[in-house]
């Protein structure tokens, strides 16, 4: 979440959810390799932090791909269906 100013309104401000900075770092920690976080690996590329390195590395299109199936991958299933399977 981030807070964003209200238009003509002063000192009012209100949250918006960022989705891409969500996906970033979502993905930035599913990666286990390369290490993002190795600080060689990140001057190399002239950054820092594993999300840049990752915005950085990736073309916008291999990034999609990548949070598409991290996302795929780490949607949780419905509790109900959860406490059921643990019942039995």
């Amino acid at each position: 979440m981030r807070r964003v100013p209200v238009l003509g309104k002063k000192n009012a401000y209100t949250q918006d959810f960022d989705s891409n900075g969500y996906l970033t770092k979502l993905s930035a920690r599913a990666v286990v390799f390369p290490n993002l976080k190795d600080a060689t690996l990140q001057d190399s590329y002239g950054v820092a932090g594993a999300e840049q390195l990752l915005k950085t590395m990736l073309y916008k299109d291999e990034f999609d791909r990548l949070a598409e199936a991290v996302v795929g991958i780490s949607q949780a299933e419905d509790i109900n269906d959860l406490v059921d399977e643990a019942k039995n």
